[in-house]
């Protein structure tokens, strides 16, 4: 019988000396894409925490402003979303940090507008010109969708860009300005987007950018 207890009573002390597991972070995204300043144009941030203080306020900053104070659960858990950091122009790095009291935690992405620029600007609409992207970071090509007119009538969809390897989804090509023979004067549209089929608003991001065709140039 005392080695019984005595076995008890070792296996005790085993349970009681095992350490405490750390508080951790679940990585975050490589890039967050923002479209405007407005909550509703700027990506979500999922942020998942494990093994914080249980029932306990954690505090979530980014770039050291506190943006959110959710609570952890009964085991020190928590998962909230919050807004990326709002960029006008170009991609830069953000620190995201997490703290209740005792943890403090931080990870580290980037966020980028959504944007796409042509230069030149003005050219004949047959010659090639440079598009300049970043923000389409989905999987799969580019695509530019050519609409005409007042109503915007589909006249042709190109692969614009194979995809993009850049966390933030950058892209530089040339291409024909309007890869439509003898295009009509007046008023086009193009859209670009990653759907191959051309949708209105496509999900998640798109770009419209207008050309005016004359006798000789288009001019965006």
């Amino acid at each position: 019988m005392a080695v019984r207890v005595l076995a008890v009573t070792a296996l005790l002390l085993a349970v009681a000396a095992a350490p405490a597991r750390a508080a951790a972070l679940d990585p975050l995204e490589p890039c967050y894409v923002s479209t405007g300043p407005e909550t509703e144009k700027r990506e979500k941030v999922t942020v998942r925490g494990t093994d914080f203080l249980p029932n306990t306020a954690v505090e979530v900053l980014i770039d050291g402003t506190s943006v959110y104070r959710p609570s952890t659960d009964a085991v020190g858990d928590f998962a909230v979303l919050v807004d990326a950091p709002y960029q006008p122009r170009g991609e830069r790095s953000f620190t995201l940090e997490v703290r209740d009291g005792v943890n403090w935690l931080a990870a580290q992405s980037r966020v980028t507008n959504l944007a796409v620029s042509v230069r030149p600007r003005r050219a004949p609409p047959s010659s090639r010109v440079r598009f300049r992207g970043r923000g389409f970071k989905e999987t799969g090509p580019v695509y530019a969708h050519y609409l005409y007119g007042r109503k915007l009538q589909l006249q042709k969809t190109v692969r614009l860009a194979a995809g993009s390897n850049a966390p933030c989804g950058t892209f530089s090509v040339k291409r024909r300005q309007i890869p439509v023979e003898n295009p009509r004067t007046g008023r086009w549209m193009v859209q670009i987007d990653q759907k191959q089929d051309y949708s209105e608003q496509p999900d998640p991001v798109w770009v419209r950018l207008p050309i005016v065709v004359s006798e000789t140039f288009g001019r965006f």
